[in-house]
């Protein structure tokens, strides 16, 4: 369904935890399920380590992957990764973006 399609996941990183069986979050689980789907994706999060082994995920099962570092509380940021994530993907098709829906009042647009 998203073969050929460029995507760029905000919040694509979780936190390493010390829990045996941590969760996942929103944002790695759609940048692995957009990769399965046949999506070129940029992974990207304030974290870059933890965007890098979400990147490493979807490599590891054959997708496209490209990583960025992004502060959705800093617009200039936010503009700085879509631009970012074009340059690298060449082009985008989409955009999700998580942790947005945990800053009230805060959108971002493409």
């Amino acid at each position: 369904m998203l073969t050929g399609r460029r995507i760029l996941v905000v919040g694509a990183g979780t936190r390493p935890s010390d829990d045996p069986d941590p969760p996942v979050g929103n944002g790695r689980a759609i940048a692995i399920a957009a990769a399965r789907e046949g999506a070129r994706v940029a992974c990207a999060d304030v974290d870059e380590d933890a965007a890098g082994r979400t990147a490493a995920m979807v490599a590891a099962e054959g997708g496209d992957a490209c990583v960025a570092v992004a502060d959705v509380t800093d617009p200039e940021s936010c503009d700085r990764v879509v631009t970012q994530a074009a340059e690298r993907l060449g082009g985008l098709d989409g955009a999700v973006c998580p942790p947005c829906a945990e800053i009230p009042g805060y959108c971002v647009t493409m």
